[in-house]
């Protein structure tokens, strides 16, 4: 995952998960050969753990089905926003 997908996942602009990068408990990236990429299963793991649930806007949307549907729906850009 890149800044623009990590961006889209947590629901914030790119400008905002600049600001989270630097911070002690967001994940390392993976690679950093060309550019920056994150592990997806790291940065939802992290989301889990950080994001999700501390404040209430920040709900991961369950669009209907299993979490597993509502993930495939989003990341093939037929989900909502969060």
């Amino acid at each position: 995952m890149n800044i623009a997908d990590i961006a889209q996942y947590l629901g914030v602009t790119p400008q905002r998960v600049h600001q989270l990068v630097p911070t002690p408990d967001f994940p390392s990236p993976a690679d950093e050969m060309w550019s920056r990429e994150w592990d997806r299963a790291e940065i939802e793991a992290w989301a889990d753990r950080a994001w999700w649930d501390t404040k209430p806007w920040r709900a991961r949307p369950v669009l209907g089905g299993t979490q597993d549907e509502a993930d495939q729906r989003w990341w093939s850009g037929s989900g909502t926003s969060p």
